[in-house]
């Protein structure tokens, strides 16, 4: 008997993979207060609210350690602007803005997840799967070279920022 409900949930855990749907650990709702509900844990380097099965934490802190991080509540990137980093790594602040660097680790970092997940079999969420969003990177990645996006959020005197704005992403195999 023991073998043959062995073999019956090796065959349904094996027909569960054969049919993925990118939400086997769930999803994050739709604002900071649902994601927490949910048990949804901040990333700090895809500004998103995933479940804890998507959470790469060694990866998110080796990204982390990259530079040195600062997030305003304005464009402009002005001191008066500038926010607590706790709040940023809690989530708190749904909209932010930091220098535009910030844009190119944060492709480096999600095309990394996702080849983590790819290497690994691990779940992942939607964002990093995302063909659209690989085509903004890349986009963002290259503009130094191509111009194609223009100056963005560039103030008189050069400095670029880019926005953040907080989504809730999905977790699961693909």
């Amino acid at each position: 008997m023991s073998t043959v409900l062995g073999v019956r949930t090796l065959y349904l855990g094996q027909k569960h993979l054969d049919h993925p749907t990118g939400r086997e650990f769930g999803g994050c709702g739709d604002s900071v207060a649902s994601a927490r509900a949910l048990g949804c844990r901040f990333e700090p380097m895809s500004w998103q609210w995933i479940p804890q099965a998507c959470y790469y934490a060694e990866l998110i802190e080796s990204f982390k350690e990259t530079t040195e991080w600062r997030f305003y509540r304005d464009y402009k990137l002005e001191p008066a602007d500038e926010l607590d980093n706790a709040e940023i790594l809690a989530g708190d602040h749904e909209l932010v803005y930091t220098l535009d660097k910030y844009h190119v680790v944060h492709c480096a970092y999600q095309w990394m997840k996702l080849h983590q997940a790819w290497v690994n079999k691990k779940p992942i969420d939607d964002s990093a799967i995302s063909l659209g969003h690989s085509n903004h990177c890349l986009m963002n990645v290259l503009n130094p070279y191509t111009g194609k996006l223009g100056a963005g959020n560039c103030t008189a005197d050069g400095i670029c920022a880019t926005r953040l704005r907080a989504t809730f992403g999905n977790c699961g195999f693909y």
